[in-house]
């Protein structure tokens, strides 16, 4: 997934670029490059950090429901999370 996100967004920044080139860099490919670097540095963290696995959902060790890994308790049955890892 990682290297799917980082070619998108090198394929985004290279058909700006080259828009750019071809009509000359305007305000509208000046804003158009600028908000593709935004969204690929969005992409790119994003699919690092669910790489890395941080985004997963615990279970509850009660009723094996599934929560967040940063909840405090249970939102099924209200039972103390285990202290994270």
């Amino acid at each position: 997934m990682n290297a799917v996100a980082v070619a998108i967004v090198a394929a985004g920044f290279a058909l700006t670029t080259a828009v750019g080139a071809r009509a000359g860099f305007g305000v509208a490919t000046l804003i158009l490059f600028v908000l593709i670097v935004a969204c690929g540095v969005l992409v790119v963290a994003i699919a690092r950090k669910s790489k890395s696995g941080s985004v997963a959902p615990a279970s509850c060790l009660r009723c094996g429901g599934l929560i967040s890994p940063n909840a405090p308790f249970c939102k099924h049955c209200g039972a103390p999370a285990a202290p994270p890892r």
